[in-house]
């Protein structure tokens, strides 16, 4: 008797608790409630009391902090039920924390306007400490891959790399972080359901399958807009311990990244770069400012206490014992891609011999061909 008494009870509880999740669905898919208002609402009544409130306390209650209840009212009326839309999320395999959620990371709560909710696929960062890499969409080739050799390592040392999965230094960090077998983190200006840019497609999936997740505080189905890309830059610092600024034009998304760690009080990195160079005026700048200098990453790794996890492994160019003109093609090669006729023209030796020593280093992994016949060293 008292066993069944039980299992009626943990099955009451488990409806219950689904039941309380379908309303944090639905309140979390509303559009014309800030977070910070959606935070003070469900301080005052859960999110299934707001659901079955009726008009009157709804607007006496939505008036006291200053919100529009109609956005409520409206969605009760003419919107998905809550029970339709946690199925459809959870279906594609979203889920779902809110901000009075134990689930939800800690360190969100410590920012200004943290999220009410956060979608995501995979996992959720947990408490460890994590390092944020951002930088220019149209970055070089020198940026990515300074960008992949940085992720790799702090993966290897068991440090997630959390960015926003956007075009070039972003894309970088999270292959980086994906070859050094950590965890990775993308946090959307979308919904998690859609991949953007789609070219980024394959890190998407490689996220999504992995130890790492794809997050949002925007609902599944919210299509990209330039508007919320700035402020999904507050979530990508307010997960990391450190925000590590590859390059950056002196107006880009990456500033306000930057910006937003120094006013959560999170320390603040930059790869200094030519001052000729636009994608280097930002980063150049940051470190004018004050911000730390990464010039050699296996000394940011132990100035940040972050080389402890797990000894790094250092990439010797000398991993491979180079023939002599293999050393000297190799020596005039950089990370900025070097067009074949200057790489003759350099090493003075014929074409049919540049092209097998380039294949030969090639499949030693120390060579890439980044561009029709324009060449650079590998970030291995």
């Amino acid at each position: 008797m008292s066993e069944w008494i039980e299992n009626g009870l943990q099955e009451t509880c488990a409806e219950n608790n689904t039941d309380l999740l379908s309303y944090k669905y639905w309140f979390a898919g509303l559009t014309g409630l800030s977070a910070t208002q959606k935070i003070q609402l469900v301080s005052a009544a859960t999110e299934k009391e707001l659901y079955h409130m009726s008009e009157l306390e709804l607007f006496q209650l939505c008036e006291y902090y200053n919100a529009d209840a109609s956005v409520i009212v409206t969605a009760r009326q003419t919107g998905s039920s809550p029970e339709e839309i946690r199925k459809k999320a959870q279906k594609e395999r979203i889920f779902l924390t809110t901000y009075d959620d134990k689930t939800y990371p800690r360190k969100l709560r410590n920012i200004n306007q943290s999220p009410y909710a956060l979608y995501y696929k995979g996992q959720l960062p947990g408490d460890e400490v994590c390092v944020a890499i951002v930088g220019s969409r149209k970055c070089s080739e020198y940026g990515r891959c300074m960008t992949e050799t940085l992720a790799e390592e702090l993966a290897k040392n068991q440090v997630p790399v959390i960015s926003g999965m956007a075009y070039g230094i972003d894309c970088a960090g999270h292959a980086g972080a994906l070859r050094g077998k950590g965890k990775t983190y993308g946090v959307l200006g979308c919904g998690v359901d859609i991949c953007y840019p789609p070219a980024a497609r394959t890190i998407y999936e490689n996220i999504s399958q992995s130890t790492g997740g794809i997050l949002s505080e925007y609902a599944p189905g919210t299509n990209p807009l330039p508007i919320f890309f700035p402020q999904r830059n507050r979530i990508i610092s307010g997960l990391a311990d450190i925000v590590v600024v590859m390059e950056a034009r002196l107006r880009s998304g990456s500033l306000i990244t930057a910006d937003f760690a120094m006013e959560q009080g999170k320390d603040v990195y930059a790869l200094p770069g030519r001052i000729s160079d636009k994608n280097s005026q930002g980063t150049n700048r940051l470190i004018y400012q004050g911000a730390g200098i990464l010039d050699d990453i296996e000394q940011f790794l132990v100035d940040t206490n972050l080389a402890g996890y797990k000894q790094i492994v250092s990439k010797k160019e000398n991993k491979f014992v180079l023939e002599k003109e293999e050393a000297l093609l190799y020596s005039g090669l950089n990370f900025e891609p070097k067009y074949l006729d200057t790489i003759i023209e350099e090493t003075g030796l014929p074409v049919g011999h540049v092209l097998a020593i380039l294949d030969g280093l090639k499949r030693k992994k120390l060579v890439k061909e980044s561009y029709k016949n324009y060449f650079s060293r590998t970030s291995y």
